[in-house]
């Protein structure tokens, strides 16, 4: 909100409780990045909650306009402020609103707060009911996160909508942008320009599907190659110690 003050303008910071519609305002001289702060601050502090932003505000300030700015004149900052606080402890937390059931925000706070104690009150548990849960809590984040160690197969990572994929850095797109999405490792033998052997893996990097690629080449086609030609990708120190040397060599590479 913008309230008018004879040769100045001054502003109306609000916030509003999703629950009750109990409402949070504060007037300020400037509108800018420092109020702003200045106001969330003071809202974290007046209510204990994450402020986000919310709709409900400006039919708030709609009435505002209607029944306190259209009606009221301000010489000076201290006195908007003094007849805003007074605007806002008699009217707007006080007035019945139909989607609270013809309750006021103030009525419906003290009535979520007593429900609250009485929860409380009804719920004291002695410190085996408590380690009971929290051991309950304890189980059921360990089995959560076994399921996540068993997705991985291997792998440091997985896609949570098919768990068989692999993040992958794929080409780039028209715009020059990094694809990093989930996808598999697609790959193909050919021999005198024939596709003789294709199978998909999981890996994002072609150096751990050689040797297993060569095991399924060797059971499809009832044969073994006496050599095979790969580019550099499928070589490292790394793959031949892990994935065994010695099988590289038995197959003829």
């Amino acid at each position: 909100m913008y309230p008018q003050v004879i040769g100045k303008q001054l502003f109306q910071y609000t916030a509003i409780d999703e629950h009750s519609r109990r409402r949070f305002v504060e007037t300020f001289e400037e509108h800018n990045t420092y109020s702003s702060a200045q106001f969330a601050e003071h809202l974290v502090k007046a209510f204990p909650f994450t402020p986000r932003h919310n709709g409900k505000v400006e039919r708030s300030h709609r009435k505002d306009h209607e029944r306190f700015y259209a009606t009221h004149l301000f010489y000076s900052f201290e006195d908007f402020t003094k007849q805003l606080k007074v605007y806002h402890r008699r009217d707007y937390n006080n007035f019945p609103m139909r989607p609270l059931g013809w309750k006021s925000p103030n009525a419906v706070l003290q009535k979520y707060l007593q429900s609250c104690n009485k929860c409380l009150t009804n719920l004291q548990k002695n410190r085996n009911q408590r380690y009971f849960e929290l051991f309950h809590r304890f189980q059921e984040r360990q089995t959560i996160y076994d399921w996540h160690t068993e997705s991985f197969q291997g792998r440091n990572n997985y896609c949570k909508t098919d768990p068989d994929a692999t993040f992958m850095h794929m080409k780039d797109d028209h715009m020059r942008n990094a694809q990093l999405k989930p996808g598999y490792n697609i790959q193909i033998a050919v021999d005198s320009e024939y596709i003789v052997v294709t199978d998909i893996f999981k890996n994002r990097n072609d150096v751990w599907t050689l040797v297993p690629f060569l095991k399924i080449m060797e059971k499809n086609l009832g044969f073994r190659y006496p050599s095979v030609t790969a580019d550099s990708g499928y070589e490292s120190e790394e793959a031949k110690f892990q994935a065994g040397y010695q099988q590289t060599r038995k197959h003829g590479l």
